[in-house]
């Protein structure tokens, strides 16, 4: 048992060294593949948006076009939004909990921890999140308080992960009728830029 714990650990501290080498020292790329520097960005006017026929998402990976991932599923609360590339996108009340198909992939192994509201409108915890290029587990520290209040809820995520001594805020705007997430800037990855999501549901 010790011998396996021991293993674990020499793997997590180099992979937290990879982390730290291999990303900070190299140029950045666009998180999807298939995602060319230069296109052309969607807007969402009323006309395209009564066009699509699903529930989708419009994602800006912070560099080139903006994507379109349309809704494939929900289970148990899990929304899976899909490129036409396959490349797939999981969230949960509007985080990102699970990613497939991008250069850079993550999965929170623990997702049900985040929600919004608790009694004392401050909730904190810690995710288990595991990187997969390079390969890695490490824990994020959070802390979830709602900042303003109006027709739209608006609600900050703070984010420190210790051993890469990484802190940033990921940002939620819900619907204040609906509780939906309409709109979410989010970093799942230490060294990536920020993802912006806007969430359209058709009925």
């Amino acid at each position: 048992m010790i011998k396996k714990i021991y293993i674990l650990i020499l793997i997590f501290i180099t992979s937290c060294a990879n982390l730290n080498t291999t990303f900070s020292t190299s140029p950045f790329v666009p998180l999807i593949s298939n995602l060319f520097v230069g296109g052309e960005s969607i807007e969402l006017s009323d006309e395209y948006i009564s066009n699509q026929p699903y529930s989708f998402v419009r994602a800006d990976f912070g560099q080139g076009p903006n994507v379109i991932l349309v809704l494939q599923k929900i289970e148990n609360g899990f929304y899976t939004w899909t490129s036409e590339y396959q490349e797939k996108i999981t969230t949960y009340n509007g985080k990102i909990v699970k990613t497939q198909g991008l250069i850079q992939n993550v999965e929170i192994l623990n997702p049900s921890k985040f929600k919004y509201f608790s009694n004392s409108n401050n909730y904190t915890g810690e995710f288990n999140t595991l990187l997969k290029d390079p390969r890695a587990f490490i824990e994020q520290q959070f802390a979830i308080s709602m900042i303003e209040q109006t027709e739209t809820l608006l609600f900050e995520e703070k984010i420190y992960i210790e051993p890469l001594n990484q802190r940033y805020s990921n940002f939620y705007w819900l619907d204040g009728k609906t509780g939906q997430a309409v709109k979410t800037k989010q970093k799942i990855h230490p060294n990536l830029p920020t993802i912006r999501l806007d969430f359209i549901y058709k009925y």
